[in-house]
C-alpha cells in the first residue's frame, strides 16, 4: 500500500521492484512446472519403451517356440516317412 503523501518517483520505483519480483516468481514457477512436465514425459517415454521391448521379447520367444515346434513336427514326419520307406 502506498501512502497518499509519498513521493511519486519513489512510489514508481517501489511498484517496479514489486512487479519485477512478482515476474521473477512467476518465471520460477513456470520453469519448475516445465521441468516437472519434462521429467514426467521422460518417465512415460521410458515406461513405454520398456513395455514395447518386453512385448517384442515375448513375441520373439513365442515365434521361437513356434519355429521349434514346427521343426520337431517336420522331423517327426521325416522319421515316419523314412521308417515307411525302409519297411517297404
Amino acid at each position: 500500500m502506498i501512502p497518499v503523501d509519498s513521493d511519486p518517483e519513489e512510489d514508481l520505483e517501489q511498484i517496479q521492484q514489486e512487479a519485477a519480483a512478482s515476474w521473477r516468481h512467476i518465471e520460477e514457477e513456470a520453469q519448475a512446472k516445465l521441468a516437472a512436465a519434462q521429467e514426467h514425459n521422460e518417465m512415460k517415454r521410458q515406461e513405454r519403451k520398456a513395455k514395447e521391448e518386453e512385448e517384442w521379447k515375448q513375441k520373439e520367444e513365442e515365434d521361437k517356440a513356434i519355429r521349434e515346434k514346427s521343426l520337431e513336427e517336420a522331423q517327426k514326419q521325416q522319421l515316419i516317412v523314412s521308417c515307411l520307406n525302409s519297411s517297404v
